[in-house]
C-alpha cells in the first residue's frame, strides 16, 4: 500500500509524501469509511478516496460532491425549445 500511496504523490506533484495521506474506503454504514490498509481487502467495484494530512494536524474530512446528470439539462432546453408562440395559429 505504501507504494501506491508513493506513486499517488508523484504522479500528482503535491509535494506531498505517502505519510501526508490516506487511502480510505467505503464502510458498512453510509457516511462511515476505512482506512485502506491493504489492497487485497478492496473489490474491483469499490471505491477509494485520497485524503490529505492538514497543516493542522488533522486529516481532512470528507466532502463528496455527485454531478449533475445532463440528462437533465437536456430535458430543459427541450421545453424551451418546444413552446408555442402567442397569436400563431393555423394559416
Amino acid at each position: 500500500m505504501e507504494q501506491v500511496k508513493t506513486k499517488l504523490c508523484q504522479a500528482l506533484d503535491n509535494k506531498k509524501t505517502s505519510k501526508d495521506i490516506r487511502i480510505l474506503a467505503d464502510g458498512r454504514r453510509e457516511g462511515e469509511y476505512i482506512n485502506v490498509e491493504d489492497v487485497k481487502s478492496l473489490q474491483n467495484n469499490d471505491l477509494v478516496y485520497f485524503v490529505y494530512l492538514q497543516e493542522n494536524g488533522q486529516w481532512e474530512t470528507m466532502n463528496i460532491i455527485e454531478p449533475e446528470s445532463a440528462d437533465e439539462e437536456e430535458e430543459e432546453e427541450e421545453v424551451q425549445v418546444t413552446k408555442k408562440e402567442k397569436g400563431k395559429g393555423r394559416a
